[in-house]
């Protein structure tokens, strides 16, 4: 399986290798970061990840949905695997930690590819939209409300996984998957890198949508 922080770019779409990556670096995180109370194996997670994802086939309507129902059913194999040892605030708030954890890479690769870069708001901004086009699919629905040499103001208004977690009744599980997007901002140093990134909440936070901002700083 291809390690995506090998690669010499920021980000070349590769689905299907990012999504085992990242899975088995979630649960890696999840079983060192776990209570003693709470027997985690990884690979009882990942058979209960692959069980729920044939229950929830149907709702894989390309290939891409294929990749992020995996990602749903890792989350929701984590949190039923913590069931019993922890009450679900502080399950949420675990996983949350241990899908941060799996993105480590992402900060310290998009912090030095953003040092790097010539014009970061705009190579960013490029990454962000081919990320919308060939990571996401079908199931999430984006409006550009801005576009130009200023600002990039995306909004989300509809996201597979948030509608994953709501049919199964753990509308909170899909702040888990927010997480992982805070490695990336994390990295954003506005007085280095010449602009700011904004995302005050998300449908997974109790927001009616997901904004995604990015404004020049003149």
């Amino acid at each position: 399986m291809n390690d995506p922080r090998e690669s010499e770019s920021i980000y070349k779409p590769d689905p299907e290798a990012e999504t085992g990556y990242v899975v088995g670096s979630f649960f890696r995180a999840l079983e060192a970061l776990a209570p003693p109370s709470a027997v985690l194996v990884v690979a009882t997670l990942e058979a209960r990840t692959e069980e729920l994802q044939r229950e929830h086939a149907r709702r894989a309507l390309n290939e891409l949905s294929r990749h992020n129902l995996r990602y749903a059913c890792a989350v929701l194999a984590g949190f039923e695997a913590l069931a019993g040892a922890l009450a679900d605030a502080a399950a949420v708030s675990l996983l949350r930690d241990a899908f941060r954890k799996s993105g480590e890479f992402v900060r310290q690769k998009t912090g030095a590819w953003l040092d790097a870069s010539a014009d970061p708001f705009r190579d960013l901004v490029a990454i962000s939209k081919e990320r919308e086009k060939s990571q996401f699919g079908p199931g999430f629905h984006f409006e550009r409300t801005r576009d130009d040499e200023e600002a990039y103001l995306l909004v989300v208004r509809k996201c597979f996984w948030h509608d994953f977690f709501l049919a199964v009744d753990h509308p909170a599980l899909t702040s888990v998957l927010c997480e992982f997007d805070a490695n990336w901002i994390g990295a954003i140093v506005p007085e280095r890198h010449g602009f700011r990134f904004d995302r005050p909440t998300t449908l997974g936070y109790g927001g009616t949508h997901c904004p995604f901002h990015f404004r020049r700083l003149r």
